[in-house]
């Protein structure tokens, strides 16, 4: 992997980690904060992705506990951050 290749990969990991945090830069939008269950949300997200799993034959596992419980952030950017990592995952990704 080049060193443009890193470099990129350190800040798309930076603005995954920010989005998940809650914070933003200011020309993102505003952030809108409330409460919900991560166990709820991954399932959700699962079962959006799942279709696109199974198109590279690929195979996705979620060890999620059911007491996760729940978080308070911006539900949409946390899971827009999580269909995309996916997404991304198992578009380059084949019988994964």
């Amino acid at each position: 992997m080049g060193l443009p290749r890193v470099q990129l990969a350190r800040r798309s990991a930076g603005r995954i980690a920010a989005a998940v945090a809650g914070h933003h830069e200011p020309s993102e939008g505003g952030l809108y904060a409330e409460k919900f269950d991560v166990d709820a949300m991954v399932k959700e997200v699962v079962s959006t992705i799942h279709p696109l799993v199974e198109k590279n034959k690929n195979h996705l596992e979620i060890t999620c506990a059911p007491d996760v419980g729940s978080m308070r952030t911006d539900l949409t950017k946390v899971r827009q951050t999580l269909f995309n990592l996916l997404s991304n995952a198992s578009k380059f990704t084949e019988k994964g």
